[in-house]
């Protein structure tokens, strides 16, 4: 062993331990034969053969993912049927109708303007709504429908008072006129109260 650590030096420091190419060869075989031993004294496989170097094999597990259960769709909330003097409260408002005429009648300078058809009155429906937030709201009869026998009716703006705001604890009177069959069997006012919730509101006037 001596000897042989002594060849290692004098090729490494530049002695004429090997005074040939060939001598050069053999001293880079006997390096690599050290750099072999050191190795397997580690614990890694050499084979010199293959000129490769067995490493342990890893063992890749693969795990299921779960799939998440489809979750159902809420089913829409009946609609809430009010007749007049009745209240429903949804969300920061309640919603009343005070009252209503299925016979309005146009007056004043606005009536020279009508042209109502035959067969046709004028309905004035009188809404309550109350704010019960802490802030002022804003209202309007823009998401209200007329229906008269499920055909839906034109709002006469001209005629109505279809908006307006109400400060907390407050409420505010919303006027709208619709034209109507005068033969209808049936007339309800529709409408949605708003983002923050699905449910219809109907007022049902016949």
């Amino acid at each position: 062993m001596k000897k042989t650590i002594d060849e290692i030096i004098a090729f490494l420091g530049g002695k004429k331990a090997y005074g040939s190419t060939a001598g050069i060869i053999a001293g880079l075989y006997l390096i690599a034969g050290i750099v072999i031993t050191v190795l397997k004294l580690l614990g890694y496989g050499i084979n010199v053969i293959d000129n490769k170097v067995n490493t342990p094999a890893i063992t890749v597990v693969a795990t299921a993912t779960p799939t998440p259960e489809p979750t159902e769709e809420p089913e829409p909330s009946e609609p809430v049927t009010l007749k007049k003097g009745e209240s429903v409260t949804i969300g920061d408002t309640t919603y009343s109708m005070k009252s209503y005429d299925t016979d309005y009648k146009v007056t004043g300078l606005s009536s020279l303007l009508q042209d109502k058809p035959e067969g046709y009155n004028y309905l004035k429906v009188e809404f309550y709504l109350t704010n019960n937030s802490k802030y002022t709201e804003y209202y309007s009869l823009y998401e209200y429908d007329c229906y008269a026998d499920n055909a839906e009716c034109d709002i006469e703006y001209s005629q109505s008072d279809s908006s307006g705001s109400a400060e907390s604890g407050r409420a505010v009177l919303l006027t709208g006129v619709w034209m109507v069959p005068k033969d209808a069997k049936s007339i309800e006012i529709e409408c949605e109260p708003g983002l923050s919730s699905d449910q219809k509101i109907i007022f049902k006037i016949k």
